[in-house]
């Protein structure tokens, strides 16, 4: 038998070791909800769920993940690097998941973005991940293929090449942005710190996942897992444990 079991630990760093034990009559039963397991994020989506169905914010803050474009005929779960993973088979739909506006939050331009994703073929650029409706308004978050290269993205106007990354592959991605500049970590690993062009706002925009907001450009053709959402840049250290 197999388990998926998140723990919500106080303070964790490379190095540290727990250990877990079970069917202990004794031990004092002491357990949280999903909100508890993540509530210093903003929205964390397992994509558990069954295909073309909705997915939840494990967070507790609802921002349920919404499929659209042809949701119900190409949006199809499989097996990811953690349960389930969501499938965009083709990105001629435009294809993707949509989450409320998260202004309420106070990201503005300082947050993280974590997420595995697996391309599976190369469509010009395709979007991993967005909170725009203009390609052109660069202070509007938004992570996009370069021309069908599967290693050279750009985080608003911000290149960055992800070492390892290709064809049915899959990729852990870290992006760690303060407001000024953006630090992008691959399967754990730190690459060079680059400065923004221009810094993201807060825009009451939905937030897509694997295409772009309003579906407008191409999404990614390919599979998408555990996406987390949190407020502030995040460490090195935090790169490591999401991925592992």
């Amino acid at each position: 038998a197999a388990a998926v079991v998140w723990v919500n630990v106080p303070a964790l760093a490379r190095g540290t070791t727990f250990a877990m034990y079970w069917q202990s009559a004794a031990a004092a039963a002491k357990s949280v909800g999903a909100g508890g397991a993540w509530a210093s994020y903003v929205g964390v989506w397992h994509m558990n769920e069954p295909s073309g169905e909705p997915v939840a914010d494990a967070t507790g803050h609802n921002l349920t993940a919404t499929p659209a474009g042809n949701a119900t005929a190409q949006m199809v779960a499989a097996a990811g690097p953690v349960g389930n993973a969501r499938v965009n088979q083709t990105s001629a739909q435009h294809n993707r998941l949509l989450v409320p506006s998260y202004d309420a939050y106070g990201l503005g331009g300082a947050f993280t973005l974590s997420m595995y994703f697996k391309p599976t073929a190369a469509n010009n650029w395709f979007r991993l991940a967005s909170r725009s409706e203009d390609y052109n308004n660069k202070a509007w978050f938004d992570v996009q293929n370069n021309s069908g290269k599967f290693a050279e993205y750009y985080v608003g106007n911000t290149k960055i090449t992800l070492p390892g990354a290709g064809q049915n592959v899959w990729t852990h991605l870290t992006l760690a942005i303060d407001g000024t500049s953006l630090k992008a970590y691959v399967d754990g690993a730190g690459l060079d710190e680059a400065t923004l062009q221009k810094a993201f706002v807060d825009n009451g925009k939905q937030f897509a996942i694997g295409g772009f907001s309003n579906g407008t450009e191409p999404s990614l053709t390919g599979l998408y897992d555990e996406v987390r959402l949190s407020k502030g840049a995040q460490s090195a250290d935090y790169a490591v444990l999401a991925y592992q």
